[in-house]
């Protein structure tokens, strides 16, 4: 395997996306959850290894970013370079394909992490079941508002709620909610048929 020149290349291209490999990380809070971000599934994200934008067919957890650039990035060294994820380790700029070969494999999800049975873990199968991007993207083109304002209503509230109750930041709640549905909707309205 090739060594890495340290080039942060990577680092400023696109955050890696965790996978059961990496569990271990977040519970021993190596990657604290704040610096996580949930991509749900329906969402459209950008590929970068195909240059074309796609629909997510399951959950991504990715480490966020600053100014476009990997949380982690310091001084254009990675500050957890010796714990970093498995995408990490397996991408090398001259051979790309090592990191195509577990791309969307193995992936980590947030109840992974999170107790199904816990009151966080039975917020978050609630919060899916309610804002469900397959759902939410029927009402819109069966142009049911009532429904599609009824998920923004809940989400939103969701928020508010656990900011004030128990102090949580916008970046917490990005990884236990994904982005707001409203920036969400935003985003996928340019790409439904």
């Amino acid at each position: 395997m090739p060594a890495c020149k340290r080039c942060a290349k990577c680092c400023e291209t696109s955050p890696p996306t965790l996978h059961q490999e990496d569990k271990e990380l977040v519970i021993q809070k190596i990657i604290a959850r704040d610096k996580l971000l949930t991509l749900r599934q329906g969402e459209v994200v950008f590929e970068h290894s195909s240059q074309q934008y796609l629909v997510l067919k399951e959950e991504l957890i990715k480490i966020r970013t600053e100014n476009s650039k990997c949380i982690f990035l310091e001084q254009n060294s990675c500050s957890i370079y010796q714990n970093r994820p498995i995408e990490c380790k397996n991408f090398f700029c001259s051979q790309p394909q090592n990191l195509l070969n577990i791309q969307y494999k193995n992936l980590l999800h947030r109840l992974d992490i999170i107790k199904r049975k816990s009151a966080l873990g039975e917020i978050i199968q609630e919060h899916e079941r309610i804002c469900n991007l397959h759902k939410i993207k029927k009402y819109l083109k069966e142009k049911n508002i009532k429904k599609v304002e009824d998920a923004l209503y809940f989400d939103f509230n969701i928020r508010e709620y656990l900011k004030n109750k128990l102090e949580l930041k916008d970046s917490i709640l990005n990884f236990y909610f994904g982005r707001p549905l409203e920036k969400v909707l935003d985003l996928i309205k340019p790409f439904l048929r």
